[in-house]
């Protein structure tokens, strides 16, 4: 089970070298997180990111994208 912080961040680097968006299925494979772990992630980087930083994450249904 990956600690939810590092998760988040480790997200946060996926999302920004991919430089588009990704589905939730693909982070999961990639990070070994369940759907649970990965939505505690993603809110927990959607929070970050909605105070006092230049980039946004945005949800399109089931893909994720990290923009500025």
């Amino acid at each position: 089970m990956p600690n939810n912080m590092n998760l988040s961040s480790r997200i946060e680097a996926i999302l920004f070298a991919a430089a588009q968006p990704l589905y939730k299925k693909r982070l999961m494979d990639v990070t070994g997180a369940d759907k649970k772990e990965l939505d505690e992630a993603i809110q927990t980087l959607s929070d970050r990111h909605g105070k006092e930083s230049g980039m946004v994450l945005l949800e399109h249904g089931s893909e994720l994208e990290l923009v500025t």
